[in-house]
Parts: structure tokens; sequence; C-alpha cells
């Protein structure tokens, strides 16, 4: 029994990185369905509406970074995210949801790195792999506002612990909205957003065939961008649509406040 875990654990220390990233990205904490990964964590984070590596990553990038330039493009340092991988993969495998695991003071490509490697690695994306079609076909609408209008309507048949995901991300108060907020000095705009989070939130069944994923790539990425950039309407945090991309914060905040979904 001894020997075996010895051999075991030797086993573990001489994977290659990528080896162990693999291995880290096919669960139990990463590379899960968002409903499957809330249904974990919910006996032991009463009140918590989106998975933790969500939660602590997006309060520490919201709480310092959002004016980093190139926040979501530049890749942060593989040896330190990997270990910051196995960090919260390891504590959230323990059910220890501690923030504390996440310093305060520390690279932010770091987590945005961590963060665009749980989106990626997710078994079903935001919107179900059976809407693909219907959802990319809202590219071809012509209006802006009609794209907005369909894109609300399809974020009402997801499943629920995905619309509150997304509601973190794009809502009144997102995470996303505030770093778009920044953008003339951290360079992620709606349209630099949409490439990064598309292919996690809206992908086919054919997803593993790189050629299909490439000829649909630029829809795919036009449908988060506009996701992003009318959030609060697509959510329905606000009734009136906008086409500055800039809704009323105040009145914003105040219709999400009395929003219980």
């Amino acid at each position: 029994g001894g020997g075996g875990r010895k051999r075991a654990s030797t086993a573990t220390a001489q994977r290659s990185p990528a080896e162990r990233e693999a291995a880290l990205l096919a669960g139990p904490v990463f590379g899960q369905t968002i409903g499957a990964t809330m249904a974990r964590e919910r006996p032991h984070r009463p009140g918590a509406k989106v998975p933790f590596v969500v939660d602590v990553l997006t309060k520490r990038l919201r709480d310092s970074w959002l004016e980093e330039p190139g926040l979501f493009r530049v890749a942060g340092a593989k040896a330190q995210s990997l270990e910051l991988l196995e960090t919260l993969s390891v504590a959230c495998e323990a059910h220890k949801y501690d923030e504390a695991l996440v310093p305060v003071r520390c690279d932010p490509h770091l987590f945005t790195s961590v963060l665009k490697k749980f989106f990626r690695s997710l078994r079903e994306p935001m919107f179900a792999v059976r809407d693909y079609e219907r959802v990319l076909a809202i590219v071809k609408l012509d209006g802006e506002q009609e794209r907005a209008t369909a894109l609300r309507a399809e974020v009402d048949k997801i499943d629920a612990d995905a619309k509150a995901l997304l509601v973190h991300l794009v809502g009144a108060d997102g995470f996303l909205r505030a770093v778009m907020r920044h953008s003339d000095v951290n360079h992620m705009t709606a349209s630099n957003l949409g490439i990064i989070f598309g292919p996690a939130w809206l992908r086919g069944a054919g997803a593993g065939d790189s050629m299909e994923a490439a000829f649909h790539a630029t829809d795919v990425n036009t449908i988060a961008e506009e996701i992003i950039a009318h959030g609060p309407f697509v959510v329905r945090h606000v009734d009136a649509f906008s086409a500055t991309h800039h809704y009323d914060a105040a009145g914003a905040a105040a219709a999400a406040a009395g929003d219980d979904d």
C-alpha cells in the first residue's frame, strides 16, 4: 500500500507542467458544468451565486487591477499560473473556500490566466450546445437593438446557475462591464473581451473541429461582444435598450438589487 502511494506521488512530481495542468482542468474543480460546480459548493458556501474560483479572482481584479493595460490579453507566467491553478484546485476539492489563498498583491495576469482556463475548460458553455445554431443565427439580424433583444430572449432560457454567472459578469454591476469602463487605459473593449470569452460562452457540438471553430469564430465573438456591451439590458437589469453601451448605472443597480433570480 505505502509503496503504491509513494510511486503515485513520484509519478505526479515527474509529470510535465502541461500534463499537470491537463489533469487539473479535467476536474473535479475545473472542467465541470457550472451547475455541477455550484451543486458541489453550495452546501459549504451559503448564499454563493457563482463558483468560488470566479468569485475570488474577479474580486481581486476588481479591487486593484481594472486599469492594468492588456488585462486579459497578456499571459501570466506559466509556472506561477500553474501554481495558482493547483492551489485553487486543492483548496476547492477539500471545500476550503478561503479568499486568503489568493494573494491580494500579485501579478494580475495570473488571475486572468486562471480565470480564462476556468471558462475554457467548462464541460458545457454558458449557452447549451443544443442551442448553438439558434443563438449564432442572431448575428445575422439587422439592427443592434434587434440582436440585443433576441439575445435577451435566449439568456432567459439558459440554466439558472449559468444565468447567475452571466449576471455576475455583465449585469448592472458586472465584472466585465467594470473592466470595459476602463478600456481607455486597459484596452479591454467589449470587442476585445468578446474574443476572449466568446468560445467559452458559445460553442457547437463540433467545437473540437478547429476548422469549424475558426469558420464561426467571428460570429461567436460578435455574440459575446454584444452580450457584454448590452449586458444590463440582456440580463434584464434595465428595460430600455441603449445604443451607447453606457446604461444608467444607478438605475440599473437599483433594478438589480430587486432581482432575486
